[in-house]
């Protein structure tokens, strides 16, 4: 499967040239980005489940909650929905940005990328344990994206779109403004996942 998808990230824009002769391929991609990561949010919203822990009876281990929930986030980055679309998006940046842009253009672009989809799977985890606490919050969220929707789903989908682009372009315009404000926005994720996974972990020693 991951050669599948190498190929795919790698072929993908001739693939795309063939119907689109025209189509500028990363103007394309820096478009839908975030589309991508959404999508990949409802897999994991419905898919992932909250993370879980077995330990032995009684076996006196000098390990504190803190240490556990921050070894999990660290290995979040390496869960499945996190490292499948890297099989695509890596030949794609190889291929089609690092070559073509700065080598710092293409460094920002790929790092904002990793940020991002590590912002989106801490949101993912932190919708999972809100529904867990609050189920009425669920449908709270399903009647709020069926209403935006119902309104004016082409609108929604056309500020998603000028979002990504606006973010990925300034990326490639080596701009380390939006670096920095990217780690500085993952920051409250972190804490409030770290918040999250405190409450709902119990351990005997802390």
């Amino acid at each position: 499967m991951a050669l599948y998808l190498i190929l795919i990230g790698y072929f993908i824009d001739v693939i795309m040239r063939k119907q689109f002769p025209d189509i500028n391929i990363v103007k394309e991609a820096n478009k839908y980005l975030i589309i991508v990561l959404l999508l990949l949010l409802i897999l994991r919203i419905f898919f992932e489940k909250l993370p879980q822990a077995d330990f032995h009876f009684f076996l006196c281990l000098p390990i504190s909650k803190k240490d556990i929930i921050i070894s999990y986030i660290i290995r979040l980055l390496g869960k499945k929905l996190n490292i499948i679309p890297y099989f695509v998006l890596i030949p794609f940046w190889f291929k089609n940005i690092f070559f073509a842009y700065s080598i710092t253009a293409s460094l920002y672009w790929l790092l904002g990328s990793v940020i991002l989809s590590f912002c989106f799977a801490l949101l993912g985890l932190l919708m999972k344990f809100i529904f867990f606490e609050f189920k009425w919050f669920l449908g709270l969220l399903v009647g709020l994206v069926v209403f935006t929707i119902f309104i004016d789903y082409s609108s929604a989908l056309d500020i998603i779109k000028a979002a990504s682009t606006l973010y990925f372009d300034s990326l490639l315009q080596s701009s380390t403004f939006v670096v920095f404000a990217s780690i500085i926005v993952s920051i409250p994720f972190i804490f409030f996942t770290y918040k999250a996974l405190y409450k709902m972990l119990y351990l005997d020693y802390d």
